[in-house]
């Protein structure tokens, strides 16, 4: 979905503490973020971090191939995971990446890859479309 704004914790308290505060953060001038939730499943021998490391690689490109990284902080969204919480095998999470796109650009999809550091590889992308485009 595109956005002006994330919900972003803005305050220096840990998500979920009661004493954090959320405001929704605008994108730069000329810019909206183009936002991707999921439910993240972890299939894998050993526990990972969905915020602060590297499990998933994700991207979103737009019509002219040109792509976009998700923004810093991801663990300041709402709701998402708190940095170096540790998903752990066969369990689930929600999760959100919020993309700064061009407001004129039109995203037509994202790809994520597993990234595994314990073999040193990346799987090959599935890539997910957003039809005419967000």
């Amino acid at each position: 979905m595109a956005s002006p704004t994330v919900t972003q914790n803005t305050s220096n308290y840990r998500s979920g503490s009661g004493s954090e505060t959320y405001e929704d953060v605008p994108a730069q001038s000329g810019g909206r973020y183009v936002v991707v939730k999921a439910v993240v499943t972890n299939n894998g021998k050993a526990p990972i971090d969905l915020t602060c490391s590297y499990p998933i690689d994700i991207k979103v490109f737009n019509s002219s191939s040109q792509v976009y990284s998700p923004i810093e902080n991801i663990y300041k969204i709402k709701d998402n995971p708190e940095c170096n919480a540790q998903l752990q095998p066969g369990f689930e999470s929600n999760m959100t990446w919020a993309f700064l796109v061009p407001a004129k650009s039109t995203i037509v999809g994202a790809a994520f890859s597993e990234v595994d550091f314990s073999a040193y590889k990346k799987t090959d992308p599935t890539i997910i479309s957003f039809g005419a485009g967000l």
